[in-house]
Formats: structure tokens, C-alpha cells, sequence
């Protein structure tokens, strides 16, 4: 129980998954601690009984926004806990938020169960705490909404997903809205409502170029402040190499080309309307590409010279920050093997004024191809899905990149057993896995 001045009382009601709960036997906590993330307000501590029960309470004045914490204590260690999405908490008088908890470093079934199993769906967040999935049925569908304030989800809007497939992109546009397309099928969200706000018909901002209509499996790379980058695709004659833009408002601009076509390559923002593209490519261009609007095409193409690391596609990237880039698992250019080891790269050298390649090693232990990676908190990048040597890569594996030049496997902390999911890092720092064919959904919390 948080109370605040000004009549103001917040009630923090603890969730937790059967068998993921630190505050309950065997390993249970024994002390529970709320603070507001980021703030000088008082952060409480109280004792929880054998049960697994507590009530605690904390004054705040004024205007406090950002993410409620919940922490499970043993022994003065953190075992576990949960967050709220960042909100204003001054803002919501009395009211009961919901906060789901779980152990450190666990994979358990979130709460969140979709109306429609789904496979590689497209998922995603919006503000201001919307997780969002769309695609990736046999039958249409409509698109599923997930409020993480409440824990309360719907599906209850036309089932667009007929048009909007698993090969669609999404664009999150300066307002809050989402501008979901597939072709010259496009459709405007509204993630609060959910509702969409237009249909392709009714678009004039948001519809896609005409050349665009036979283009699908485009890779998205969002711009902060709303917008985007389409990169690539899949056409009637196989990959594609055009690019467009979409601005903040929803209107598109046609862009230069890549210097290779790639189907859904994997990327990375590395500035306004720059990236770093991975993979995706046809036997001959090399597996990295550097991207601007600026940039001449013959000098886009990364080439290490060594094979190992040009001749590699089916990676995931993940952006450490610090400009420093994982490639992790995927296949050898031309083959069904998979690659061998990781890269770490260094984004400063983009221009090859100095090494790409930092180093070499194996990150993922179960070697896969197409894996789901998202650097989670902590410096903790979590790798799951895709199709290993023996078919489904089932494990769920922490890389510990604290270090973000040396990082270091971890190894698995869980078995999914489900190919074709996808991943999320959401604003309350937790990760959300989603698809694998199933209506099921869990999260990873470090």
C-alpha cells in the first residue's frame, strides 16, 4: 500500500505465476521493499511472514512519475520482484495497480493468455502501457491488446490480421498511434482504444507507395521521437533492396536503395535514418551493410575479409549500447549449417577506419538460426526460439554483457520448447515471449 497526500492512496496488489512467486516457500523472501525507481520519496521496507504475506505503506507528495518497484529480500539479497510501467502516480487519486513478481533471472507464464494462438507474431509496445500483437494466425484475427498497468487484455477490434500477416511492419508515429502495414494493406491503431482509427480505404496519411503493394517482410527501424526506416522485403521476384521512410505523421518518403537485397534482415539504429543490417542476403554480398540516406552504395557493404564472418546470415543483432553490436547465432551464406560462433562489433568502425569484428566466440551455446534476442536489464541480453541442429532450439539462454566488449554466456535458464516466438523488452524492464504457435505468453525478469 503506497498512501499519499492530497487524498491521494495507491494500492499495489501483488501478481505472481503459479510456481514464480520469491515470497512463497521453498526459497521465499523474507523481507518486501516498494520504492519509487529514480526517487528521493521514501522506499519501504517490511517483513513478510511464512506465508508469503505483507502489507506496507509510503508517503508521497506532489507529482511522482516513473516505475513502482516491488523487490522480493532474503538475507539482504534481491531474489526477485517486479515494476509498473513509468506512470504518474499523482495523478491517479485512489486507485489498485497491479504489479506482476517473479524470481531473478526466471522464465515463468505470464498472465496474459491470447485469444488466438500465433506463430512469430508481430509484438510490440505503445504509451503509454500497451504491449501489442498482431499477425501470426491460421484464421484472421484481431489485433490483442495488453494493458500492463491493469494486467487486462482485449481483442475485441476487427479481425484485420487476414491483410496484416505475420509479414507486416508496424511504425510507431509521433502521436501514439500505429501505423500497421503489410503491401499496400495499411491500418492506423489506436493501442489506448483498441481501436483502429482509419482502415486503408479511409488513409489519406498512412498509405503505403504503390511500389510498395507486392512487398511484405520489410525490417522496421524506429526512430525515437516516431517514424521509420522500411528496409528491404520479400517481392514477386524475391528480395528487394528499397527502403522508404516513414515520418511522425504518418506520410512516406522514398529513400536510396540498399546496396544488396534483403529480406527481413535483421538491423540496428545507429542515428537518424542510419543502421546497421544484418543478413537476409543472396549468395555474393556480404552479411553486414551500413546504411544513411547519404552514403553511395558501393561504399554500404561491410567486408571483413574473413569468411567466417561475411559469409553468415539468419542473426540477430542486438544493440548494447555504448556503440557496441551482438550478431548472434544464424547460418552459413548458401547452406543449412549453422554458424560456428557470436560477434561482437564495434558500430565506431562502420567507416572501416578501424576492426569491425571485436571478437569471436560462442555466445549461444545451442547453436540456432533466426533466434529472438533482447538486451533486458542489467546489462543481460535473453536469447530464445529459432531452429537448432536437432530441430527447435528449446532453451532460453542469458548472455551477461556487463561488460559490453567481453560479454559472457551464462547459459540456459529455461526450456521453451516452441520455435516462431517473439520477444519484447517492455517498459516495466521485463521481457515478453509470445507465439511458438501457442496462446501462451511468459516473462524473463533479471
Amino acid at each position: 500500500m503506497a498512501s499519499g497526500c492530497q487524498e491521494s492512496t495507491i494500492a499495489i496488489r501483488v501478481v505472481a505465476a503459479d510456481g514464480g512467486d520469491p515470497f512463497l516457500p521453498p526459497d521465499a523472501a523474507t523481507q518486501a521493499r516498494f520504492r519509487f525507481e529514480g526517487r528521493t520519496t521514501e522506499t519501504v521496507t517490511t517483513d513478510v511472514a511464512p506465508n508469503g504475506a505483507f502489507t506496507l505503506e509510503t508517503p508521497f507528495a506532489g507529482m511522482v512519475s516513473g516505475r513502482g518497484v516491488v523487490e522480493a529480500l532474503r538475507m539482504g539479497a534481491v531474489v526477485g520482484g517486479g515494476a509498473t510501467p513509468p506512470i504518474d502516480w499523482g495523478s491517479l487519486g485512489v486507485a489498485v495497480v497491479s504489479v506482476f513478481v517473479q524470481p531473478r533471472d526466471t522464465v515463468v507464464e505470464y498472465p496474459w493468455r491470447l485469444r488466438a494462438a500465433r506463430t512469430a507474431p508481430i509484438l510490440f509496445e505503445s504509451s503509454p502501457a500497451f504491449a501489442l500483437l498482431l499477425g501470426g494466425t491460421v484464421e484472421t484475427a484481431p489485433v490483442e491488446a495488453f494493458n500492463e498497468l491493469t494486467l487486462s487484455g482485449s481483442a475485441d477490434g476487427s479481425p484485420y490480421d487476414a491483410a496484416l500477416s505475420r509479414e507486416a511492419s508496424y511504425v510507431i508515429l509521433t502521436n501514439g498511434n500505429v501505423l500497421i502495414v503489410s503491401g499496400c494493406n495499411a491500418l492506423v491503431w489506436n493501442p489506448g482504444s483498441s481501436q483502429a482509427l482509419m482502415a486503408p480505404a479511409q488513409m489519406s496519411m498512412g498509405a503505403p507507395p504503390a511500389e510498395r503493394c507486392d512487398i511484405r517482410a520489410s525490417t522496421v527501424v524506429q526512430e525515437p521521437g516516431g517514424g521509420a526506416m522500411l528496409l528491404g522485403g520479400r517481392g514477386p521476384m524475391g528480395p528487394v533492396a528499397r527502403v522508404d521512410f516513414v515520418n511522425g505523421d504518418g506520410t512516406w518518403a522514398a529513400a536510396l536503395p540498399m546496396a544488396s537485397p534483403r529480406v527481413a534482415p535483421a538491423a540496428v539504429r545507429t542515428g537518424i535514418h542510419e543502421a546497421l543490417i544484418a543478413g537476409g542476403q543472396e549468395a555474393g554480398a556480404p552479411f553486414l551493410e551500413r546504411y544513411t540516406p547519404t552514403l553511395m552504395a558501393a561504399a554500404r557493404p561491410l567486408r571483413t575479409g574473413v569468411a567466417n564472418v561475411d559469409d553468415r546470415r539468419d542473426a540477430a543483432l542486438v544493440d548494447l549500447g555504448g556503440s557496441v553490436v551482438l550478431a548472434l547465432g544464424g547460418t552459413v551464406l548458401g547452406s543449412a549449417a549453422l554458424t560456428p560462433d557470436d560477434l561482437v562489433l564495434d558500430a565506431r568502425c562502420l567507416d572501416q577506419s578501424c576492426p569491425l569484428v571485436v571478437s569471436t566466440s560462442v555466445l549461444v551455446r545451442e547453436r540456432r538460426r533466426d533466434p529472438v534476442a533482447v538486451l533486458a536489464n542489467d546489462g543481460r541480453v535473453v536469447v530464445a526460439s529459432g531452429a537448432g541442429a536437432g530441430g527447435v532450439a528449446a532453451s532460453v539462454e542469458v548472455i551477461d554483457a556487463t561488460n559490453t566488449r567481453a560479454p559472457v554466456s551464462v547459459g540456459p535458464v529455461a526450456m521453451l520448447p516452441y520455435d516462431g516466438l517473439s520477444a519484447r523488452r517492455l517498459a516495466t524492464g521485463a521481457v515478453l515471449f509470445a507465439g511458438g504457435g501457442t496462446q501462451r505468453t511468459w516473462l524473463y525478469r533479471h
